[in-house]
């Protein structure tokens, strides 16, 4: 069972899902972090560099099937030093029914 959390605006995360078991860990830790925030528009940014080609799908997947929205940051936001080819960052946020608790 994961305990409290404390409130927050923006939850980062980075490099955290490289193989196939941290999938289910990672989505309800982030689903939980977000259910916490201070506000409902609270929002989560999520460095994912493919490491293995097979993880992409299924945890953008998990994601979708948690309630988790999500949209990729356009690469030339970042700061060129730290851009890297392999790696996209992503803007994640809860659905309606993450939210309430739904699926």
């Amino acid at each position: 069972s994961l305990g409290p959390v404390t409130a927050a605006d923006v939850v980062v995360a980075a490099d955290c899902v490289w193989h196939h078991w941290l999938i289910e860990p990672f989505v309800k830790a982030l689903v939980h972090a977000l259910r916490g925030a201070r506000s409902p528009q609270a929002y989560a940014l999520v460095a994912h560099k493919v490491r293995m080609e097979t993880i992409g799908d299924p945890f953008f997947q998990a994601l979708a099937a948690s309630g988790v929205g999500f949209s990729a940051v356009d690469p030339t936001t970042v700061d060129p030093e730290f851009r890297h080819e392999k790696t996209q960052i992503w803007r994640m946020w809860l659905t309606c029914a993450a939210v309430t608790g739904g699926s």
